[in-house]
């Protein structure tokens, strides 16, 4: 009996430190596609290290798949933002990027970030930390196929929870086809684009689509080929 109740007592104890510890949930979405004028295509991992205290952000250029099909794309500037919670530091290991925010904090490169130049494409935050390319544009920018990485760094769990679950990631994509020139996208901690970035306003003539086959036309090729093959018999003959 008294062995049942030591285990009773253990797996309750469980149960209240799961329920009270803190979510130490990474926000990370993959092929989101959207933007302002013209559909561009992220993906953003984010991990936590450093006890939660620290938030890395890796962001993937695919914007030459998906519905924007633009294999001449390249990110100037992008970020995080959340208005309620504001992170300590922000820095970055790549040469090619400078760290960006709206508001000093340990680690800015650039501290003349302006969060209401995406809010046309939705952005709703009023602080930004992130990066920007270094001179030149494109050589310096990320392009399709291409990472890179920036950290936020957290005074408590709390912060860093609070920030990545309702956090808007922004970017700036100065590689339009057709001379289509620059779009700027919105998406949430999830990946859904914004209103401002749900639906680009050229994507008709900036994002080409590539058709594929219909299955009809397909099989009256192939009937088309059986057809030639009693022609070539004769000739050989």
């Amino acid at each position: 009996m008294t062995m049942i109740r030591r285990l009773s007592a253990i797996a309750a104890f469980i149960v209240c430190s799961s329920v009270m510890a803190p979510q130490m949930r990474a926000q990370s979405f993959t092929q989101a596609c959207g933007g302002s004028d013209f559909f561009s295509c992220v993906t953003l991992s984010v991990v936590s290290s450093n006890g939660g205290l620290t938030r890395t952000f890796t962001v993937t250029n695919v914007s030459n798949t998906g519905t924007a099909n633009n294999p001449d794309s390249f990110f100037s500037v992008f970020g995080v933002g959340n208005d309620a919670v504001t992170p300590t530091a922000v820095g970055t290991s790549s040469s090619n990027f400078t760290t960006t925010c709206s508001t000093a904090v340990t680690g800015c490169g650039s501290t003349n970030a302006n969060p209401n130049s995406f809010s046309g494409a939705g952005f709703a935050a009023t602080n930004f930390f992130g990066l920007k390319a270094n001179p030149s544009v494109p050589a310096h920018s990320l392009h399709d196929g291409q990472s890179v990485s920036f950290f936020l760094n957290f005074a408590n769990l709390s912060a860093a929870n609070s920030f990545v679950n309702a956090e808007q990631f922004a970017l700036h994509d100065q590689g339009g086809l057709n001379e289509c020139g620059s779009s700027k996208a919105v998406f949430s901690a999830n990946g859904t684009p914004a209103t401002g970035s749900a639906s680009p306003t050229h994507a008709s003539s900036c994002n080409p689509t590539t058709s594929t086959p219909e299955p009809s036309s397909i099989a009256l090729l192939g009937t088309g080929f059986i057809g030639l093959v009693p022609l070539v018999r004769r000739r050989r003959k």
